[in-house]
């Protein structure tokens, strides 16, 4: 989120506001030379009319084919966009567009990276004693806090119960 000159109370009242659903296959700059003459904001008109705007557009920020937010502009009086003016902040919003999504892809890509090096830790482990129980207690400590906070193994006993073989937590208790 980024803005200059906007207040709190505007940003709050317009705080989820789109004229695209989330799934929109295809959404399309909207903009609105008047908002004064558009009825869809009439409940905005007093918030629209403190902050001195007139004159709004929407322009969807969209990766893969996935609509990822808006980008808005603003003007202080009644104003059509141009077509150089149009292009320019669909420009710009592509541009924002792809650092979210690159953000996002490396994100995934450090994630499936620690899963793999836990997994291969945990192979080494699995592969490094036969005994099971010293084993799978250094399961839970890789586990630990790699997936989770707690980690319990308990296995099935001769009896129809269970067994606890091994604890770990995040606090060390």
């Amino acid at each position: 989120k980024a803005w200059r000159g906007l207040s709190a109370a505007y940003r709050r009242a317009v705080e989820g506001h789109s004229p695209w659903s989330p799934d929109d296959p295809d959404p399309q700059p909207v903009l609105i030379g008047d908002v004064r003459a558009d009825p869809h904001l009439t409940d905005l008109l007093p918030v629209f009319e403190r902050e001195g705007i007139v004159a709004i557009g929407f322009i969807p920020l969209v990766s893969s084919g996935r609509l990822l937010g808006k980008f808005m502009i603003y003007f202080d009086r009644p104003h059509e966009l141009s077509a150089p003016e149009l292009q320019i902040a669909q420009t710009i919003a592509s541009h924002i567009a792809f650092a979210i999504a690159r953000k996002a892809d490396e994100a995934a890509l450090r994630e499936s990276w620690q899963a793999h090096r836990l997994l291969a830790e945990a192979g080494a482990l699995l592969n490094s004693s036969l005994d099971v129980e010293d084993t799978l207690a250094s399961i839970t400590r890789l586990a630990v806090p790699a997936i989770a906070d707690w980690c319990i193994v308990d296995l099935s006993d001769d009896k129809g119960g269970f067994k606890r073989i091994a604890v770990a937590s995040g606090d060390g208790s």
